[in-house]
């Protein structure tokens, strides 16, 4: 082992050390002790040791040793011949003192120390740097822990030197180094395991193919509720679901309970029945259209017009506006009826109605009353004509009964009031536009008084007509 060996030398070389120094200057003793007496001792120096000393107890014990060591070869070699150490050369004492070291060419060259490392424990870790150094050299020793280990520090004979992995210093003498680890505390650490779930597949199809669709198939744990579904395509109804042939559910969308293994189910579907369907005509009526007229056009109104069948009795109605009254209901010029509002049987052809109407005149033609003003103080003028000319828009009203007339489609309302008989009519009226003349008309006559207003009026009352309208 390199250790034992380094171990080796350094015993040597103190042995020799120590014997020169105690035999002085008296006797020259041989620098070089025989290799097999040397062994001797180291073997003898075991006695000391046992399988379970470190390597730092082995330094401590035998520095301890050198000085017993040495004395027994001292006696020894009082003993022995120093012939019997062979052949020697004859060189002054004072070389084996002095801290130098003979070289192969008769110089000397400086004291050399040696440094030996150790691991503790051995499985701890690596070492290096041991090795013969000379005097204030620097040497380096460098420690490396080993997995589950970790460095503590240096040590020399047990006390602690350094804390560094690599360690430099300057030789003055002999190290025995040791490089300490100490095991890594092992973190203690709790796993939890998950165990997957075991789920089972449950697969779905249509028969026949094409008929429909379904949904919900997929991967479930055992006692898990499944919604499943079957949907028809046109043309199909939903039968049942099945597995193995026999049934589970006569409803399209069903839950389910997943068993303990895979499962497969059925959606079953089956082809509508084209139903013969009887297809009852019916004939649309024939209907003929009924057109509403009226003439001239602004002198009333008429209501009934539309589509009839044939024979179907309609009621037409016609009414007049104001300062015109009804006066027949013809077809193609021919007169159907003179009542305004009647019952017309429609025939098998369409057909017009047009409602006749005429415009109402005022006659009020009486005695003569000229030289008897109105009300308004206006003195009326006898004019021998049924309409005179005045050169302004004339109103017409040709009847003898009071009320209200419209004029050019109700923008003008001329109301009048006749008051007495035949033989001394006497006229009021009012207007919601002024108005320039008013002529009052005997009765038959073609004569009439004209009352004249400067500026024009919306009224007046007391207006007669003539006496005489015949002279």
């Amino acid at each position: 082992m390199p250790e034992m060996k380094m171990l080796y030398e350094r015993l040597k070389n103190k042995i020799i050390r120590y014997v020169s120094k105690s035999i002085g200057q008296a006797k020259y003793v041989q620098t070089k002790i025989d290799c097999g007496v040397l062994k001797s001792l180291y073997l003898s120096s075991r006695i000391w040791l046992t399988k379970k000393v470190r390597l730092e107890q082995l330094g401590v014990i035998y520095k301890k040793a050198v000085p017993v060591i040495a004395l027994v070869i001292i006696l020894m070699m009082m003993i022995v011949p120093l012939t019997a150490l062979g052949n020697q050369d004859q060189t002054p004492p004072d070389s084996v003192y002095n801290d130098k070291e003979e070289t192969g060419n008769g110089d000397s060259g400086p004291k050399t120390f040696i440094v030996t490392v150790a691991a503790s424990p051995e499985e701890g870790g690596t070492v290096s740097g041991a090795g013969e150094y000379k005097k204030n050299d620097e040497a380096t020793v460098t420690a490396t822990a080993n997995e589950d280990y970790e460095f503590a520090g240096w040590t020399d004979a047990g006390v602690e030197v350094s804390t560094n992995t690599s360690f430099s210093f300057k030789i003055s003498e002999d190290r025995d180094l040791v490089a300490n680890f100490t095991e890594k505390e092992v973190e203690t650490q709790t796993m939890l395991t998950v165990e997957e779930p075991i789920t089972y597949e449950l697969s779905l199809s249509v028969g026949p193919e094409g008929s429909g669709t379904v949904s919900g198939a997929g991967f479930y744990e055992d006692g898990t509720e499944v919604q499943i579904r079957a949907s028809t395509n046109e043309g199909y109804e939903f039968v049942n679901w099945t597995e193995n042939g026999a049934e589970i559910s006569s409803a399209a969308d069903y839950t389910l309970i997943m068993p303990e293994s895979d499962l497969h189910l059925v959606a079953n579907f089956t082809e509508k029945e084209v139903e013969t369907q009887t297809t009852l005509t019916v004939e649309e009526p024939i209907t003929y259209e009924l057109s509403l007229s009226v003439g001239p056009e602004g002198s009333g109104t008429v209501s009934g017009a539309g589509f009839y069948e044939e024979d179907v009795e309609v009621s037409v109605s016609a009414t007049a506006n104001s300062g015109y009254e009804f006066v027949s209901w013809t077809a193609n010029g021919s007169e159907i009826s003179n009542t305004a509002d009647f019952t017309y049987e429609m025939p098998g052809e369409d057909v017009t109605l047009v409602a006749n109407f005429v415009e109402m005149t005022l006659s009020t033609t009486v005695v003569d009353q000229t030289g008897l003003p109105s009300d308004n103080g206006v003195q009326p003028t006898y004019i021998d004509a049924n309409d005179p000319s005045t050169g302004c828009t004339m109103y017409k009203i040709d009847s003898n009964n009071s009320g209200t007339y419209t004029f050019k489609n109700g923008e003008i309302e001329i109301e009048i009031n006749v008051i007495g008989t035949e033989s001394d009519q006497v006229v009021s009226w009012s207007s919601n536009t002024p108005v320039d003349y008013v002529f009052v008309k005997g009765g038959g006559g073609t004569g009439g008084n004209m009352y004249y207003y400067d500026p024009p009026s919306t009224g007046d009352s007391n207006l007669h007509a003539p006496i005489n309208a015949n002279n």
